[in-house]
């Protein structure tokens, strides 16, 4: 009987330790699954905590320039952003704890914080958050279209050049009568290279402004633009950006928010931002003038090639060249003076182009014998100032579509803080205080959450999880 008693005592005290052994087992992976459950908690609560940061962008400058950039001194209640975020972590960690039976959570976290790691402002690393939101906004819109009007020119101007190239050369400008000869040599005397000559020295802007109008007088006074505050590092966010996808995207974006010369409408503040991204200049005729050089440079050029190219043209420059200089046999010299000749031709062209651009007009990026404005013998009136003329065409392209070629030219980091420029100038007709400096385009934060034991509890036990999030517009 005792032999009996005591084996079972043996089992009972055998099964005891067991269960001691496996309601330990139970604990332990209770509590593990606990803590990685309540790391989930709040990681996840810290997602939303950032999203709802992230909700908070600057309204206004949404609806000016389409931009979701967080700016720090337009938060409700002009509360910090490490003060938002602990706040809604805290919200989303324990959403009950003003209940009065129900606070606390499933995972028994007790408190819950958050501090900001990193801030980037859209200033930073050359733009390159600015440029991200900008492409965000633009590359599911516009890539259609900008593709198709860059195919459009392309196709154009191979269409023209084709036509040009197969042109049957006509004979009848050959021979030129005596009075066509004299008309040459009088339009071509020394004296308008000369004007020419000085009117390049002296500018050519109010050579080339419409009659009806005068450049605007906006002179830029404000010192903390984001271009003189550039820099270059290199921080936790990655965010690589396609060169070519920025180039057509991001011009796309200028053309269709910034105002420029042939932009209907008054202002009393800068009125030719698509010039001043283009140039940087602190005034808007500085800005006007170097976008019509650069136009001049461009239309001389294309001019160049198509009356070069052109037999109509070519041939004309060709008999004005043979009455100078053909009197010397000397065939070398009549081509350079023929080349001469349609080189000065084609400038004053391009004044007639560029005027016609700001006028409103449009003209083709490759021009023949018909789409040709300036006569040869009207050259010397017409930089005397007795002649205004126009192209007689209206088709090709616009201003602001010359200004889209230049824009594709444009080095980025340029592009990327002048618009940065324009956007805080504008913005500060309505909020004087507005600085780009201030708008946020990445944030890091470090979140963490105290828990207590369920199963033991020792003076100074307890748990801290903690994560990292971060978030771009």
């Amino acid at each position: 009987m005792m032999k009996r008693l005591h084996e079972k005592a043996s089992i009972t005290v055998f099964l005891s330790l067991l269960l001691v052994l496996f309601i330990g087992f139970i604990m332990m992976m209770t509590e593990h699954a606990r803590i990685f459950g309540l790391r989930q908690h709040l990681v996840c609560a810290t997602d939303s905590a950032m999203d709802s940061l992230f909700s908070m962008y600057d309204r206004e400058l949404l609806n000016e320039f389409d931009l979701m950039l967080l700016n720090e001194n337009e938060l409700s209640n002009n509360q910090d952003i490490e003060e938002v975020v602990s706040k809604y972590l805290t919200m989303n960690a324990n959403p009950k704890q003003d209940h009065l039976l129900l606070s606390g959570n499933l995972y028994r976290g007790t408190s819950s914080t958050a501090e900001i790691e990193n801030t980037v402002s859209v200033i930073e690393n050359e733009g390159e958050l600015f440029a991200r939101s900008v492409l965000e906004f633009m590359k599911y819109r516009t890539l259609g279209i900008a593709v198709e009007k860059v195919g459009d020119d392309a196709k154009t101007m191979a269409k023209e050049q084709q036509e040009l190239e197969q042109e049957s050369f006509d004979e009848q400008f050959l021979e030129k009568t005596n009075d066509e000869k004299k008309k040459y040599e009088e339009a071509i005397e020394e004296s308008w290279l000369e004007k020419l000559e000085k009117l390049k020295e002296d500018g050519w802007l109010n050579f080339v402004l419409p009659f009806d109008q005068a450049a605007s007088g906006y002179v830029i006074e404000a010192e903390d633009l984001p271009s003189k505050w550039r820099t270059v590092n290199f921080t936790w966010y990655h965010s690589a950006i396609s060169e070519m996808e920025e180039s057509f995207l991001f011009t796309e974006y200028l053309l269709e928010h910034c105002r420029s010369f042939t932009s209907t409408g008054e202002t009393n503040k800068m009125a030719y931002e698509l010039e001043y991204i283009l140039n940087g200049k602190t005034s808007d005729k500085e800005n006007l003038k170097s976008t019509v050089n650069s136009l001049l440079l461009m239309r001389e050029g294309l001019n160049l090639f198509s009356a070069w190219k052109d037999p109509v043209l070519s041939s004309q420059a060709e008999t004005a060249a043979t009455t100078l200089v053909g009197w010397t046999g000397v065939y070398p010299a009549i081509k350079l003076t023929q080349f001469t000749m349609i080189a000065g031709w084609s400038f004053a062209e391009a004044i007639v182009d560029v005027r016609t651009l700001l006028s409103g007009g449009n003209i083709p990026i490759i021009k023949n014998s018909e789409s040709w404005t300036l006569e040869f013998s009207q050259i010397a009136d017409f930089l005397d100032g007795d002649l205004f003329l126009t192209a007689k065409e209206n088709n090709g392209l616009s201003y602001d579509e010359y200004l889209r070629l230049l824009l594709y030219a444009q080095g980025r980091s340029d592009r990327r803080y002048h618009t940065m420029d324009v956007i805080q100038l504008r913005m500060r007709e309505k909020n004087p205080d507005f600085s780009m400096a201030d708008c946020l385009g990445a944030v890091q934060v470090k979140a963490s959450m105290k828990a207590a034991p369920i199963f033991y509890c020792f003076a100074g036990s307890g748990y801290e999880i903690s994560c990292e999030q971060s978030r771009m517009y």
